[in-house]
Order: structure tokens, then sequence, then C-alpha cells
């Protein structure tokens, strides 16, 4: 057995050394699945807002939607890069952050009077769509709950299988 401080030949000094984690296989499949999800609602969630890019004006509220629709595509995009369990974990409080975002939506498109002054120009879309978008807000809650829920779930299970396997010293 050779010391790793010998005097190696220059073919073995040009192999790479380095050790680091690398997630299992099915691990790896289960992470690409959550974020093809997440590309998934990301498009669900962009497509009401989408529809105003041709009409001129963008109101604020559409906008908006883009931009957190936007950010949410970079994560699952990310997610798909680094497929790890603390990936999961920041997926897991963006999902909830936009459920957060929806249930407020929800909040002033179902209390708000379509006579009133709202922020993100919300008075207009009340006043032409009624109650659907508190219906849309809703369903989008649901939706982000779920997803969160299932990335936090795999996200607990898959650090508490690497704790055990990897204890604190």
């Amino acid at each position: 057995m050779t010391s790793p401080w010998a005097d190696n030949s220059p073919a073995d000094t040009l192999k790479p050394r380095t050790v680091g984690y690398r997630a299992d296989q099915g691990r790896r499949g289960t992470v690409y699945f959550l974020a093809a999800a997440y590309v998934l609602f990301s498009l669900l969630t962009m497509a009401p807002a989408a529809l105003y890019f041709d009409r001129g004006a963008t109101p604020g509220w559409a906008q908006l939607v883009l931009f957190v629709s936007l950010l949410q595509l970079a994560y699952a995009l990310w997610l798909a890069l680094v497929p790890d369990w603390s990936s999961l974990w920041v997926a897991t409080l963006s999902l909830a952050l936009v459920a957060t975002l929806y249930a407020t939506g929800v909040a002033i498109t179902a209390t708000a009077r379509p006579d009133s002054e709202l922020l993100l120009d919300l008075a207009e879309l009340i006043r032409t769509q009624g109650n659907k978008p508190a219906l849309w807000c809703s369903a989008i809650v649901l939706l982000a709950s779920l997803l969160a829920y299932l990335f936090g779930l795999v996200s607990h299970r898959w650090h508490k299988a690497y704790r055990r396997m990897h204890p604190m010293r």
C-alpha cells in the first residue's frame, strides 16, 4: 500500500482525487419529477397574466404574476441542476410564499367592491371578471399548498435519511 505522500507517477497525479456528495439515482429522479411539477405549476400560474400582454397596457397584477412565475421557473431549473434535500426545502418555502401571495389575492378580490380603488389595477379585473379571480386564486392556493407539502415531505425524509447515514461528530 502506498502512502498519499509518496512520489506518484505523472499518470497518477492527473487523476482527480476530490470526494463530494452526490445524491443517489432514485432521489435525483424524484427531484426531477418534482422540478417538472414545479415548471407545470409555474406555467399554470402564468397563463391568465400572459393573456393580458396582448392588450397593450399590461395591468400591475399581471406584471407581478409574471414576475413571480418567472422566478418559479428559474428556481425549478435550479432544483433540477442541484438535486438535494436543501434545494427541496427552499422550494417548499417558495411555494408557501406563493400560496400566501395568492391567499392575499383571494382576500382582496373576494372582499373588494367593484367601484373601489385597488393596487395593481385589480379593480378593473374585478369589474370585468366578477368573482373569477377569487376562484382562480383559491385554486392556486390549494395547488401551491399541496406542492409545498409534497416538497417538504420529500425534503424531510431525505434529510432524515442523510443524517442517519452521516451523523454529526
